[in-house]
């Protein structure tokens, strides 16, 4: 389990900044080339997994990294992810970015286990971008602070890996209010902005991906999409704060004098917690986002409503 903490910079004039703030303790710079693959049926996508292969183009030394991820989680700035990374021969690397079909003859133990456990036949190229890391040895830790080139812009972004990671970005955070540097939590990986297409993405395109329509609630709300494990944290606190807000809907409650209440079996619960009632919207973000030719599937009857 790879644990880092993912802090965004707003603009190139922070970056900057950050950088000549950070200069005593620098160590190297990696120009990085990241490009994913997938199985021809989506086989690890399906699964919240992707297949990166890593270049550093340095020119003195050429490195290529082979590496797995799966079920990636990013929650108040601080990313869990399950990774399994090997080097590999570069000039293999090179040919495979080539022709992602010979991912399937390359020598490596990653590409081993994802054909075993991912059943995966072949692979496709999904595209990639580039990185430009500037290392720095900074109080005991290590910090990464990146320059992403994506087709669309650049973005900046500061990680550090740690086994305490709510400490380290406590100090990490004191230290940028010390010296003047905007930042805010990371919310989406590099690869989910990638593969968006965009920098503020708005929780509309994600819980809706262009190839999923309205037509069924469930498919909406598939698990299976791409940027779905992106959310999954977000919404557990979401849920979490929800249900937190209608246990104070309760008869001996003065708010809840304000509501209808009907009985489901043994349990009483206000009719009035449904899309249309102000109260719900409150509590809510769905309300806001979702068309009203699904919004009846946010109610008091709906499973995924009673979580």
């Amino acid at each position: 389990m790879e644990i880092e903490v993912k802090l965004r910079l707003p603009c190139k004039s922070s970056h900057q900044r950050l950088l000549s703030v950070l200069s005593p303790f620098y160590a190297a710079t990696h120009h990085q080339h990241n490009t994913f693959y997938d199985g021809p049926a989506s086989e690890l996508s399906s699964r919240h997994a992707v297949l990166r292969l890593r270049f550093h183009e340095d020119t003195d030394l050429p490195k290529c990294f082979v590496c797995l991820k799966a079920k990636a989680v990013l929650a108040g700035g601080v990313s869990r992810v399950e990774e399994d990374e090997e080097e590999v021969d570069p000039a293999a690397g090179r040919a495979c970015f080539e022709s992602p079909g010979k991912l399937m003859d390359l020598d490596s133990r990653v590409l081993r286990r994802v054909k075993e456990e991912f059943g995966v036949e072949g692979f496709v190229g999904l595209g990639g971008f580039k990185n430009v890391r500037n290392v720095y040895e900074w109080c005991g830790v290590k910090l990464e602070v990146d320059e992403v080139q994506y087709e669309f812009g650049d973005m900046y972004e500061v990680e550090c890996e740690s086994s305490e990671p709510e400490r380290i970005k406590r100090m990490i955070e004191d230290f940028f209010k010390a010296n003047g540097i905007e930042y805010s939590d990371s919310v989406m990986s590099k690869f989910a902005i990638f593969r968006a297409g965009k920098f503020d993405l708005e929780l509309y395109d994600i819980l809706l991906p262009s190839t999923i329509t309205f037509g069924s609630f469930k498919l909406l709300f598939n698990p299976v999409s791409i940027l779905w494990s992106e959310l999954l944290s977000e919404l557990s606190q979401s849920w979490t704060r929800l249900d937190k807000a209608r246990k104070s809907i309760s008869p001996s409650n003065p708010l809840f004098s304000s509501l209808s209440s009907t009985s489901f079996g043994s349990r009483a619960r206000p009719t009035g917690i449904g899309p249309t009632n102000r109260l719900f919207a409150r509590w809510s973000f769905f309300s806001d986002i979702i068309p009203s030719n699904v919004s009846a599937a946010i109610s008091p009857e709906n499973l995924l409503f009673d979580r």
